[in-house]
């Protein structure tokens, strides 16, 4: 359902195809085959032609960009070649599109493997140490934060006390409002009355 592009190679194969080519004389025996010219040759029908109409447009694509390729002005780069831009999809991971079955981008593309990266016992350690230092801190923060959960209950209490030492300034008596004093003893507040 999702083939678009049908090919007319019954079970020769792009490995066929390639030999067949050769036999022909349409290729020299000690060139490469572009991968683009066997996907458009495996579409097409006895006497060369192509019916269908995608297909079709495709084909010309191909060998527009081939041409383009000749002259210098399109250059291949990896999975990035003549056929991938006339498909305009990107290549799949598991197979290589115009080659044949079995055959995997990394041995086609020539592009190397993954290597598994080694980790230096300094860079562990210094990682653990950053982690066990995190955990420090967050210890620390969560008991500053119990602190001055402790403490906010001290500071509406003095805010309270502040409202009723207020009332006594606004009294005309000097001599009464020069009479109330606050002291203020480790963060906390003590409204005391001073009578001379």
């Amino acid at each position: 359902m999702h083939c678009k592009y049908h090919h007319r190679m019954y079970c020769k194969g792009y490995i066929g195809l390639e030999a067949e080519l050769r036999n022909k004389n349409l290729v020299a025996e000690d060139e490469e085959v572009d991968r683009s010219v066997l996907w458009r040759k495996a579409r097409e029908d006895k006497s060369g032609n192509i019916t269908c109409s995608e297909t079709s447009e495709v084909a010309e694509k191909i060998d527009e960009l081939l041409e383009k390729k000749g002259k210098g002005e399109f250059k291949s780069s990896g999975m990035n070649d003549v056929l991938t831009a006339a498909l305009g999809s990107q290549e799949d991971f598991g197979r290589v599109r115009g080659v044949g079955g079995f055959v995997k981008p990394q041995v086609y593309f020539k592009t190397p493997r993954k290597k598994r990266e080694t980790i230096s016992k300094a860079l562990i350690e210094n990682v653990k140490a950053q982690s066990e230092e995190t955990k420090s801190l967050k210890a620390e923060l969560e008991m500053l934060r119990s602190q001055l959960a402790a403490v906010i209950p001290l500071i509406n209490d003095r805010s309270s006390e502040t409202v009723a030492s207020n009332k006594f300034s606004g009294v005309k008596d000097s001599k009464l409002s020069n009479d109330v004093e606050e002291v203020y003893d480790c963060g906390t507040s003590n409204t005391k009355v001073v009578c001379l």
